[in-house]
């Protein structure tokens, strides 16, 4: 009995999605200055897939996104895990201006992340293939209460998966209201950076490239 308890779970998929790009980057937490991306340019080989991991009934079960290239995984993160851990580190602090280091922020066609990882500071970014998957990565975040924002003025309005099966979801639509999981603040749009810039078709030699900069998604140069 103790031995098939201990059996591992496997995840379930809730969304393959189709990526045109995986951008990333990282730092020291200290760092200043310019960042360094290099980026991923897919050509219907790149997937960024959410999973769901069923986990014990005294723990919420962990919402995984995943980017892969064919079989090779380029970037892997407990979304749950960091939104936890975000909560109760701004619970926590007895500054009222502290904020995570943990923000997804998103801006038609894009979502980008940035999260501690160990001793340093990782961003990444993806660049949805479709709209439509853009607003199904959406719907996932809004569902585990995972908070995000909108990259400019404005912000992104709740969203839920019956939201998007209802088809009610529109592009037009997006930037209305800032979601919050609990006693975690939106990012705000002007303090640090997690977005690359996006390098010219010239600058781009093969399937990835690598490129200095602080700007933000669509070569918007607000920085949150």
């Amino acid at each position: 009995m103790h031995r098939h308890a201990q059996q591992s779970v496997e995840p379930t998929s809730l969304a393959r999605l189709s990526l045109a790009k995986f951008s990333h980057s990282t730092t020291s937490f200290n760092h200043r200055g310019p960042l360094n991306w290099c980026h991923v340019m897919g050509n219907g080989d790149l997937t960024g897939i959410f999973e769901r991991l069923p986990m014990t009934s005294f723990t919420p079960d962990r919402i995984l996104l995943k980017v892969l290239r064919v079989h090779e995984s380029l970037e892997e993160i407990d979304l749950t895990h960091l939104v936890i851990e975000a909560g109760n580190m701004n619970q926590s602090s007895q500054n009222p201006s502290f904020r995570s280091i943990f923000a997804v922020v998103v801006k038609l066609p894009c979502l980008a992340v940035k999260y501690p990882r160990g001793n340093a500071v990782r961003r990444f970014q993806i660049k949805f293939s479709l709209d439509r998957d853009f607003y199904t990565a959406l719907a996932i975040l809004s569902d585990m209460k995972c908070p995000f924002s909108e990259a400019s003025v404005g912000s992104v309005r709740p969203l839920t998966s019956s939201h998007w099966n209802s088809g009610s979801i529109e592009p037009t639509s997006m930037v209305k209201e800032a979601q919050n999981g609990p006693n975690i603040p939106a990012s705000s749009s002007s303090t640090g950076s997690i977005y690359p810039p996006y390098p010219s078709t010239t600058s781009i030699s093969g399937p990835s490239s690598v490129t200095t900069g602080k700007y933000l998604i669509c070569q918007h140069h607000t920085a949150i």
